[in-house]
């Protein structure tokens, strides 16, 4: 266990020469380089091994959902997070994207009827006012603090955003996984490299491209680097992994030290101020995990 923990905490490492990077290049321009560059390693492997899911006529069946899931799973997540990134501390933008269990829930309600019973009701809620009461509040003016309205900045809202819909992004490729097709790390592959072709030619449009000597550099361009390696190569290594190696609960609760380490990376690094409210937070959303959790466990054992 203590290997998921120190490979959660190297994650949480990925996150931190964000705000260093999005100081010199635009987000839509760092989606590209990073989504591009992660997206081409991982299908030159592929290819090098000959695998014939990569093939122009087998991607062909698939087209539509592989754009819709290049959309929405690294796309637009991507640029929102980015600009998330820029503007607000970066633990807070971690943690905010920890609520993902509980938008899956939300989904699942939605899309497939599945039931919510009051506990797990209960530690959704838990997860969700801790996060956005505690972080928000933050932003706010005392006086704004019951003003619901002035709770939520554009930043905040961006973090949220890329959460709601990298989550359907996701569903749409379990979907498209379960036809078993492809193996999870070549759509994952495919799609970073689709939606770093297209955050290219959205910078090249809007006249974001930074010329190669911003970022070709040891200061920027090994930031960049450590992102694509860290963030997205051994990102989706440790967690699926964890997932196969221990129970979902004991992994979404350990998922809480992502935005715990990049609090302190953030402090360490990047001279961001340590906040008590944070740590309360985390705490709190954390147990709303563990209670969702535990109650889904029991019905499906009970199903």
């Amino acid at each position: 266990m203590l290997w998921v923990v120190v490979g959660f905490a190297l994650l949480a490492s990925a996150y931190t020469p964000y705000k260093l990077i999005l100081a010199h290049i635009s987000p839509i321009f760092f989606v590209g380089l990073r989504m591009g560059l992660a997206g081409l390693i991982s299908c030159s492997y592929f290819l090098w091994k000959r695998s014939p899911n990569l093939r122009p006529s087998h991607l062909s069946r698939d087209l539509a959902s592989i754009i819709t899931i290049c959309f929405t799973t690294t796309f637009i997540p991507s640029v929102l997070k980015a600009f998330a990134f820029k503007h607000l501390i970066s633990s807070e933008a971690v943690l905010i994207g920890s609520l993902d269990p509980f938008v899956t829930a939300i989904y699942a309600y939605i899309l497939f009827s599945e039931a919510i019973t009051w506990r797990k009701f209960f530690g959704i809620c838990l997860g969700f006012v801790a996060v956005t009461l505690l972080v928000s509040i933050r932003h706010t003016a005392y006086g704004d603090i019951f003003d619901f309205t002035k709770l939520f900045s554009w930043p905040v809202a961006a973090a949220f955003g890329s959460m709601v819909i990298g989550r359907y992004g996701w569903i749409v490729a379990q979907s498209l996984l379960r036809k078993e097709r492809y193996a999870p790390a070549e759509i994952n592959g495919v799609t970073m490299l689709g939606s770093g072709v297209i955050a290219l030619i959205v910078s090249g449009f809007l006249g974001e491209i930074a010329p190669a000597s911003t970022w070709v550099n040891f200061s920027i361009g090994l930031p960049i680097l450590w992102t694509v390696v860290v963030g997205n190569l051994l990102a989706y290594t440790i967690y699926v992994t964890s997932l196969k190696r221990f129970p979902v609960t004991l992994v979404s609760f350990l998922g809480f030290t992502v935005p715990v380490a990049a609090h302190f990376y953030g402090w360490i690094l990047l001279g961001e101020p340590l906040s008590w409210k944070f740590f309360l937070a985390t705490a709190v959303a954390s147990a709303g995990v563990v209670i969702y959790s535990r109650e889904k466990i029991q019905t499906q054992a009970s199903a």
